[in-house]
């Protein structure tokens, strides 16, 4: 296959191949050039009679050099020929390595190298994707230069890989009504794809961070460009499933169709029949009749003890079988999953009855499957509270490949090979920085998964948090700044984020100011300053000891309280200045107080030149919650999914 390949790829060699037919011998080939040898130039010698001129140069000539007999060697076959010239270029060709970016570093190779002669083993190659987050935005930071930088490696990684279907498993944009800026960037990579991969199948799904409805809108002048987009969960006219919709073939490079794929989108409570209906309940649906009973519903999965053979241990089948019957979300998508299963194999053998050949079933998803590690921070369990966890029986054997997203961290499910997450191609909170963002490519030959390789994402912007093993006092976190090496010629759009985590033992209210002059020369842009206290924190009804309300003191509060945050009890400077506060407003001018003097000339300005401290970071040393402990949250999911700043301001 790899000797047709590259005569199909070089033409001129194929006269080489036809001459060694006829004559048994091969022809030179159309490109191959002689080789001769390079006359030698030796010094003419210079009677005194006949001697140059002193500023002349000496006069050289070639004398011709005898020539060496040569070896017979046996003539290479055009094929052996072929291997040994063109082997390189072929795994250049392959594996070609993208030429320095301005916007990425090195390019890391694949987890899983590819030889060149692996690819002509493999029918179909799926590149899978997830969690773009298009409009994302760090703290208030914009992300754009980083998704752009991804997206152009992405169109690279497919066009080197030759593959042939593209899945985007979700999560295409961060908020349900994205900012032009993120559909123009998800628009203009679609257009260039289509440019340079003409025939690649496309295949994108909603997501919980997705507006279903504005992608269906999308759907039908995509659908013009070959990419099939699935916002809603389909349905007909009267309610019913609209299977065949979600139904997306997949083809080879030769235009074959090769597998189905089961572009199920994530699915809301609405989205379920929880009324005791044929999917909601525990009688055989209709796609489990079609299907021959090879698609187990929940009430099937309590243990397949009749079966024999792939036998669990008895608490795994019981605890299994509990889940089903106690909980109708996780029943419910069960169903779904069934009747889309029956509908793909009946596709997938109808063809085979025609004379094709297998054809492989995959599956999509975005979904919190059990066992599945999420990252607080950006993420949660999404369908219905954090105890609908799916389990991994939802996804019956016939699936040869499950690609989900709704994960940042690419891992897989109860260590399946063929049920992932290819998690998000970029950080999209300070607590992943440490994440080894990915995409995967499945390869598959026939009906079965062959190979699942990992391509590892370059990281355009670092995450820097300091100090790294967590916080620490002022003077230790401003000598590890002092430290830092960092490339000063660096183009401020990829000046690394930087979260600083410092622990208090006591109020600073300069607290930023002497970060800020500890970053000013530095090419860092400063995201948050997580602030975590020495002492216990909690609130007054936290307290051991009970007191009543006439007998609060004030002043007792005042010391309760910084006692509860730093651990000590207030000095007299600090104790004056809280009476002089609590005077001031007692008479009703606040602003008479006069606590803390004014700032010296320079303190608290911005980092000019250096480090860009002075927008969207955060002030942390108000920032504690009513626990006392670190409030170092960077992104909480709302009902939008976008992600928010929790600490709070004075």
């Amino acid at each position: 296959m790899l000797l047709r390949l590259l005569v199909a790829r070089h033409p001129a060699r194929a006269q080489g191949w036809e001459g060694f037919r006829r004559t048994g011998r091969g022809v030179p080939l159309a490109n191959s050039r002689p080789q001769t040898a390079r006359p030698r130039t030796v010094a003419r010698e210079q009677s005194p009679a006949n001697s140059p001129p002193a500023n002349s140069r000496p006069q050289t000539v070639a004398r011709k050099q005898p020539a060496r007999k040569q070896p017979r060697r046996r003539p290479l076959i055009p094929q052996a020929r072929l291997l040994r010239r063109d082997l390189q270029s072929t795994s250049a060709h392959f594996l070609r390595i993208p030429p320095p970016s301005p916007c990425r570093r090195a390019f890391t190779p694949c987890l899983h190298p590819i030889r060149p002669h692996q690819w002509s083993a493999f029918v179909l190659r799926l590149l899978h994707t997830s969690d773009w987050h298009l409009g994302h935005t760090l703290h208030g930071r914009d992300r754009r230069f980083e998704h752009r930088c991804f997206l152009d490696w992405l169109l690279s990684t497919l066009v080197d890989t030759r593959a042939d279907a593209l899945l985007i498993a979700g999560d295409v944009f961060e908020t349900a009504n994205p900012p032009t800026a993120a559909l123009a960037e998800l628009t203009g990579f679609l257009a260039e794809l289509r440019r340079r991969l003409p025939k690649l199948d496309v295949v994108i799904i909603a997501g919980n961070h997705d507006s279903a409805q504005r992608l269906d809108a999308l759907a039908p002048m995509l659908a013009f460009a070959g990419i099939h987009v699935v916002g809603a969960l389909p349905r007909h006219e009267d309610g019913t499933l609209d299977v065949e919709r979600m139904l997306i073939p997949l083809h080879d490079a030769s235009g074959a169709v090769v597998a189905q794929l089961a572009a199920v989108p994530f699915l809301r409570v609405a989205d379920l029949e929880l009324g005791g209906g044929e999917k909601a309940g525990g009688e055989e649906t209709e796609g489990e009749k079609a299907g021959g009973g090879e698609a187990e519903t929940p009430s099937e999965a309590e243990g397949e003890k009749a079966g024999g053979g792939e036998a669990e241990t008895p608490s795994e089948a019981e605890a299994e079988a509990e889940a089903w019957r106690g909980d109708p979300l996780i029943r419910g998508v069960g169903a779904i999953y069934a009747r889309v299963l029956a509908a793909a194999q009946a596709r997938a053998e109808a063809a085979k009855a025609e004379g094709g050949s297998e054809q492989a079933l995959i599956a999509t998803g975005h979904l919190y499957m059990r066992g599945g590690e999420l990252s607080e921070l950006s993420e949660r369990k999404v369908l219905g509270g954090n105890q609908h966890a799916i389990p991994r029986a939802v996804f019956a054997d016939p699936w040869a490949y499950v690609g989900l997203g709704h994960l940042h961290l690419a891992q897989a499910v109860e260590q399946s090979e063929q049920v992932r997450y290819s998690g998000s191609p970029i950080p999209l909170s300070l607590s992943e920085a440490d994440y080894e963002h990915q995409v995967l490519l499945a390869s598959f030959e026939g009906d079965e998964l062959q190979l699942c390789q990992s391509f590892l994402v370059p990281r355009a912007v670092e995450i820097l948090r300091l100090p790294e093993a967590g916080p620490a006092p002022l003077d230790t976190l401003l000598f590890e700044i002092a430290q830092l090496q960092l490339d000063a010629e660096l183009p401020k759009s990829r000046w690394p984020w930087l979260e600083v985590r410092v622990l208090l033992d006591g109020p600073r209210p300069q607290l930023r100011a002497e970060i800020d002059r500890a970053l000013r020369s530095l090419p860092l842009r400063l995201l948050k300053i997580a602030v975590e206290y020495a002492g216990e924190g909690g609130s007054l009804a936290d307290f051991p000891i009970r007191r009543e309300l006439r007998r609060i003191d004030p002043q007792q509060v005042f010391v309760d309280c910084h006692e509860r945050a730093y651990g000590a009890a207030p000095d007299d400077a600090l104790l004056a200045a809280f009476h002089e506060l609590r005077e001031a407003v007692a008479a009703g001018d606040p602003a008479a107080a006069r606590l803390v003097p004014p700032p010296a000339s320079g303190e608290g300005a911005d980092a000019g030149e250096g480090a860009d401290a002075g927008e969207g970071a955060d002030a942390g040393e108000e920032g504690r919650d009513d626990a006392g402990g670190s409030d170092d949250a960077d992104g909480s999911d709302d009902a939008s999914g976008a992600g928010r700043d929790e600490e709070g301001e004075a």
